[in-house]
């Protein structure tokens, strides 16, 4: 076994003060490596890391000045002379021997017809940088096989570790009123398909709660909502406890993303015991196959119509969703990180 005892995890966005599924993984990293008897150190604009020491770096800037400003971290890293490197971001590593390094890719949105701005420039670094570093990590097999098609990349190269639930996504649902028939928990994105879910339940009544942060399209959500009188409440910055209770007054779950590298919501929503009316995408296929799920084209209205309807009629359906369990899956990735297959390059 590769003997590890300081991990490095670069994660240099802030996410524009939204939560995504990196940040809560950044944090679930670290407080259960640490928890392992790892040294963890977190590189990123980030305070208050349970478990973690913190140094403060950010790539929140222009693409060009990424480029030279994610060369620096290099500097930060030889000084901490880590073990194990976790890459969150993109970045060029020079000057490190003996040291693993992984790049994490929680989806490869840079190489589909959703990808931002820089995305090609993205698409080539991680197709160079996945050849030069270790091995790759991502969420999903489903993901996974996404990546190895776009980036042409030997599937033994990538490493499969699913995002988590903490512990308190266990405790019993309450007994709460169901105040809203429908959630969806998502930050306001192009891609999350708000619009189409939307558009297909019109002149149904349903009561709706959205929770998310803006990342450019809250304002068209909204004025959709008010044009056609739909019943909606807007939710945002919801701690876990007040996220917990809201999917408890609850009755279904509605995923209708166009892309998703796994879908965190997808799990919370069923480790609560509601049942979930998913986008045809295959990621959802994979956890519907272990959670259960109904799949639905978000694009045909009378097909969303009645998957939602059927759901509301079911009820609650509860399932075991301990082995996602963030200490289970912290565990297993570090069984990984540490096993003869994935040893560093030589040092030259």
């Amino acid at each position: 076994m590769f003997k590890i005892k300081r991990i490095c995890i670069f994660c240099p966005y802030s996410g524009q003060g939204n939560i995504s599924g990196i940040q809560v993984r950044l944090r679930m990293l670290a407080y259960y490596l640490n928890s392992l008897g790892y040294d963890v150190h977190v590189i990123g604009p980030y305070e208050n890391i349970e478990g973690a020491t913190t140094h403060d770096f950010s790539l929140d800037v222009p693409l060009w000045h990424r480029l030279w400003r994610g060369i620096a971290v290099s500097r930060i890293i030889r000084r901490l002379r880590p073990s194990v490197v976790i890459l969150e971001g993109p970045t060029i590593l020079a000057g490190l021997r003996g040291v693993k390094v992984f790049q994490m890719i929680h989806d490869s949105k840079f190489a589909t017809a959703h990808r931002r701005r820089g995305g090609m420039l993205l698409w080539l670094y991680y197709f160079l940088m996945c050849r030069v570093y270790s091995h790759t990590i991502t969420v999903s097999e489903a993901e996974k096989d996404r990546i190895a098609t776009n980036l042409q990349l030997s599937k033994d190269r990538i490493i499969v570790s699913y995002n988590g639930i903490g512990e308190n996504w266990l405790r019993p649902p309450a007994n709460f009123d169901k105040e809203f028939d429908l959630i969806y928990v998502s930050n306001f994105a192009k891609h999350k398909g708000h619009i189409r879910f939307l558009r297909a339940i019109v002149g149904l009544g349903y009561r709706v709660a959205l929770v998310g942060g803006d990342l450019g399209t809250l304002d068209q959500v909204q004025t959709f909502a008010e044009s056609y009188d739909l019943d909606l409440q807007f939710f945002h910055g919801l701690s876990e406890a007040e996220l917990i209770t809201l999917y408890d007054r609850s009755k279904v779950f509605v995923f209708p993303s166009e892309l998703e590298g796994f879908g965190i919501p997808f799990l919370e929503a069923r480790a609560r015991d509601l049942p979930v009316v998913a986008s045809d995408i295959e990621v959802f296929h994979e956890l519907a196959a272990d959670l259960g799920a109904t799949i639905v084209d978000f694009a045909d209205a009378s097909a969303v119509r009645a998957g939602i309807s059927a759901a509301l009629k079911d009820g609650p359906q509860p399932i075991d969703t301990s082995h996602f369990l963030w200490r289970n899956i912290v565990a297993d990735l570090s069984d990984r990180i540490c096993s003869r297959n994935c040893n560093p390059p030589r040092a030259s």
